[in-house]
Parts: structure tokens; C-alpha cells; sequence
């Protein structure tokens, strides 16, 4: 039997305006819960205290809806986003896929917006998959044909791969693409190709099919100029003398002879119009005519050092040369004995010097040996050479003063043996004689010193 809330609470209190009321204070009336869904288990929140169970009723207050006979603590969970067991989990325990968004219904979701769900399949609108790289546009996904449309359409992040091309521009014409110059297309717009071998895009007869020509280009695009053709070479002719220098070349395909240059190499001095194979060779210690001898075939001639400045050459040491006069330092003459001493050669007046003046192989001939003198007495001159002033000292013993006469007589005499100047000199044991000789002239002078038979004598120079 079922009773509206108001009927309820009429019931309620007319129970307990009773007798019984008493009693009920001692034993506490029973509560009873509403199960509407008749699936045994009441509603918590719908009840009645009453000695009895009304009809519709039940001891217990576990159901967590009682507006649904699939709703209480004794049904299984199941996937319908329910709480079918009533213990407040929703789907618990239950296996959970994730699905992705399909918003263009191609089979292929979206890996940026998925669901958690308990199902067994994808809800409408999703997909097991995530491979979708634009889920807003039907053909655009991992099963699609690449199609040259500027979208990625197979999701492989490539664009138009495999369906365009990079075509070069052809501005000549020639069927081959300028490297420099390329775009990316489908197809391949006017005046370009897949081409990119042309080395000049702006001569329609330069390219790598092209034959090469002797002009200085590279006709074939190979990088090389001129290449293959036979090649000439032409000597540089600096001295204009018709004749070229080997190390001074140039290589070309053209038989034209270029301007400052010649077929001949026979030059040996580019810089001399005078030197070449067809000059006469002439005494300058040059090779005028490149035959790699110098001064070849004409008169020698022999001249000797004259380092004196006398005149007269030393023979052993000369030079041959083919020059007609000598150089400076040298003569024609090879007859001077002293090549050092300008005072010493063949046309020299011997002079008694101890030297072969006149170079007659002969010493102080017709003169005075100086050497043949004996030497009596120790004489001793100082300086030698001298200048204005000559010391003459003469030191005697006891028994050389016992054999000499009182006086001595000191005597100045010229290379020749001549008389120049004469003093007196008492004899003793030291003598020493100052003599003024700065009127004499430079030369070569005797000391003569005698005493009766007894004589010295000593050279010296007067500076």
C-alpha cells in the first residue's frame, strides 16, 4: 500500500496518540525505506517509522537510486557511466580504451583530442586510431594519395613528395636549366626545365651538347676552355728581334700569331735586340749569338797586372781576353820583377839598396856592396827610417880603442856611394852622434865610420 508524505505523517501521529504510546516509548518503532523500483533495496531518504511494513517498503536504505531496478548494491557494474553498485565509483573496475577524435569521419583520429572510455569500441565520432595529421579535411590522412596541392596528404610531414619537381629556368633555350635559377611546381611552368646543366643560360650555343670551338669559352660546359683542340705555341719576342724566349710562352688553339710574340725560342736574352742565334759575336764578354760560348773564335790577347803603376806588368798574373787595350790596372808589358815597388822595374837606375833595381836579375851592379864592408866596430842607427834627425851610436871596447887613432871620421854617403856630408869624432868608448839630415831628400843613405884601414858601415832611410 502506498501513502503520500501527508498521510504519512497523519499516520504517524494518530500512532502515537494511542495507548500503545507508552509502549512505544519503551520499544522504539521500526523504520522502513521506499523501494519504488521494486529491486529490494530502499531509498535512504524516503522512509516511515511504523510497527509495521507498509507495502512498497523495505528494511534497509542501500540503494544509491531507487528509480532504476538495474541500480543497487547487488547488480554488477557495467559500462554505462553509472554507479550500478552503489558503492559511489563510477565503471570501476572495468578495462578503459582510449579513442580518438575522428571529426572528419576518415577513419583516422586526431593524437590531440582523445576520450578515456570502458567501452569495447569507439563512441560515434571517434577512432582506435591517432594518425591523423588533419582531422578537418576527409583527404588528408596516412591512407591518402600525395597529390601536388601544397597540403601534406598521406601524413608523412612531406609535402607534394614524389609529385613535384624543381625545375630550372631555360632562358636560351638550348634544352638546358640554369643551376641559378629554379622553382618548385607540379609541372614545369614555360621556359623551365628538370635541367640544371647549362653553364651559360644566355647563349643558346653554350651548352654541355655543344661542340667546343677555339674562341677562349667553354662551349661544352665541362669547366675546361678550349679542351681537345690541338694547341700552338708562341714565344714572347720583348727585344723585338725575331726571336722568342723558351720560358715565355703561351698555348692556344688559334694558328694567329698574337702580337709580341714568334714561333721561334732560340732567344738567350729576350732583353738585348743585339743577342740572338742571328747576331755576329763581338768581344764583350757576352755570347751574342746563343751558341753558349762567349767571345768565341776571335784574337786574343795577354795582359799582366801593373799594380805599381810603373808600366810594367807582373807575368804571373795576367788575363786573356779578346779586348784590343787593356783594363785598368793592366799592360801589354810581363817584365817587372816587383810588381809592388814602383821604384823597381826594367828601365829603374840600379841603386846600392841590396835590391835588382832594374830587374836585370843582377843586385847594386857597378856600385858599392854594402854587404862586402866589414863591419869593425858595433854601430848601431836610430831611427831607421828617420826624419829630420839620425842617431849614430858606436860602442868600443878597450882593445878596438888601443887599435884606432884619436879621431874617427863619420860619413854620410848616397845609394850611389857619393860623398855628402863629413865630420870628426874623438874615439872612445860610447859615441854618440846626433846628425841634422832633414835638407837630404828621401831615399836610401850609407853611415860610414873609419879609422885609418878600419871601417863600418850602415844603411838607412831618409823619409
Amino acid at each position: 500500500m502506498n501513502f503520500t508524505p501527508q498521510v504519512k505523517m497523519i499516520y504517524v501521529l494518530m500512532f502515537f496518540c494511542t495507548t500503545g504510546f507508552a509502549n512505544a516509548s519503551i520499544h522504539p518503532l521500526p523504520t522502513f525505506y521506499a523501494d519504488f523500483d521494486g529491486d529490494g533495496y530502499g531509498d535512504p531518504f524516503n522512509f516511515l517509522v511504523t510497527p509495521e511494513m507498509p507495502e512498497g517498503y523495505v528494511a534497509n536504505n542501500d540503494d544509491c537510486n531507487d528509480e532504476s531496478f538495474f541500480i543497487n548494491p547487488g547488480r554488477p557494474e557495467i559500462c554505462n557511466n553509472f554507479d550500478d553498485n552503489c558503492n559511489a565509483e563510477t565503471d570501476e573496475g572495468l578495462t578503459f580504451t582510449i579513442y580518438y577524435a575522428d571529426e572528419d569521419a576518415d577513419g583516422y583520429g586526431s593524437p590531440d583530442v582523445f576520450i578515456s572510455s570502458c567501452q569495447s569500441s569507439p563512441p560515434a565520432g571517434y577512432s582506435n586510431d591517432f594518425t591523423d595529421c588533419n582531422d578537418f579535411y576527409f583527404f588528408a590522412n596516412p591512407g591518402a594519395v600525395e597529390t601536388c596541392n601544397g597540403i601534406d596528404d598521406n601524413c608523412d610531414t612531406n609535402i607534394d613528395e614524389g609529385v613535384i619537381g624543381l625545375f630550372f629556368v631555360d632562358a636560351d633555350d638550348d634544352g638546358y636549366g640554369n643551376p641559378d635559377i629554379s622553382l618548385l611546381a607540379c609541372t614545369p611552368p614555360p621556359n623551365y626545365i628538370l635541367d640544371n646543366t647549362d653553364c651559360n643560360d644566355a647563349d643558346m650555343l653554350i651548352n654541355p651538347a655543344a661542340t667546343e670551338i677555339c674562341n677562349g669559352l667553354d662551349e661544352n660546359c665541362n669547366m675546361l676552355i678550349d679542351d681537345g683542340l690541338f694547341e700552338y705555341q708562341f714565344y714572347a719576342d720583348l727585344d723585338l728581334d725575331g726571336y722568342g724566349d723558351i720560358d715565355n710562352f703561351v698555348s692556344t688553339c688559334s694558328d694567329i700569331v698574337p702580337s709580341g710574340y714568334v714561333n721561334d725560342f732560340t732567344d738567350c736574352n729576350d732583353l738585348n735586340i743585339m743577342i740572338n742565334p742571328g747576331a755576329t759575336e763581338i768581344c764583350n764578354l757576352i755570347d751574342d749569338n746563343c751558341n753558349l760560348f762567349i767571345d768565341e773564335d776571335l784574337p786574343l790577347y795577354h795582359y799582366y797586372a801593373d799594380a805599381d803603376g810603373d808600366n810594367f806588368g807582373d807575368v804571373n798574373n795576367k788575363v786573356t781576353n779578346c779586348f784590343s787595350l787593356p783594363e785598368t790596372g793592366f799592360v801589354t808589358d810581363s817584365t817587372d820583377c816587383d810588381d809592388s815597388n814602383a821604384a823597381i822595374n826594367p828601365i829603374a837606375a840600379e841603386i846600392l839598396n841590396g835590391l835588382d833595381d832594374d830587374c836585370d836579375q843582377l843586385i847594386d851592379e857597378g856600385l858599392i856592396a854594402i854587404q862586402t864592408f866589414d863591419n869593425t866596430f858595433a854601430l848601431n842607427i836610430f831611427p831607421n827610417p828617420a826624419g829630420e834627425y839620425v842617431n849614430v851610436q858606436i860602442l868600443l871596447n878597450a882593445n878596438e880603442i888601443s887599435n884606432l887613432q884619436e879621431y874617427l871620421t863619420l860619413s854620410i854617403l848616397d845609394s850611389k856611394g857619393v860623398l855628402i856630408s863629413s865630420t870628426t869624432i874623438q874615439t872612445q868608448q860610447v859615441i854618440n852622434e846626433n846628425l841634422d839630415i832633414k835638407n837630404l831628400p828621401s831615399g836610401i843613405y850609407l853611415i860610414a865610420i873609419k879609422s885609418a884601414e878600419i871601417s863600418s858601415y850602415m844603411n838607412f832611410i831618409k823619409l
